[in-house]
């Protein structure tokens, strides 16, 4: 491999804690995924798997960071990778969110370690198309 391109293999996972995890009625349409679970302890029960994901990670040597949940309103706020992406390049990408309530989870704090980490040497911010509609 040339020194000039660097590996899209990941060594380091970026993680939001599910802090505010659950079902999101203004995504659901758009996400045959989701569905509104009736489980009673949903939070405890998505805690458990994230600690046992970190458990595996640690077992494995597999690098992470945690960033905190901050928003209430930000059920979906784990799913980082829909708003930000980091390339071989250097140039790292912030997507706009289809609905407001996952506008709220783009945040500077993790695009500025996201450029930190990766070298990053562009950022390429794509947010306001959110105001033209442009997905």
């Amino acid at each position: 491999m040339s020194d000039k391109l660097r590996s899209n293999i990941p060594n380091l996972l970026l993680m939001v804690k599910p802090k505010h995890f659950g079902f999101n009625s203004e995504t659901a349409h758009s996400n045959h995924f989701q569905n509104n679970s009736s489980i009673n302890n949903l939070k405890a029960v998505v805690d458990n798997c994230f600690e046992k994901v970190l458990q595996v990670f640690n077992q494995n040597g597999i690098a992470y960071k945690i960033f905190e949940d901050q928003e209430e309103s930000s059920p979906d706020a784990v799913f980082s990778n829909n708003w930000i992406s980091s390339d071989p390049k250097g140039r790292v990408t912030l997507y706009p969110m289809f609905t407001k309530s996952r506008r709220n989870e783009v945040r500077k704090d993790i695009a500025d370690w996201v450029m930190e980490v990766t070298n990053g040497n562009e950022l390429i911010d794509l947010t306001n198309q959110a105001a033209q509609q442009f997905f």
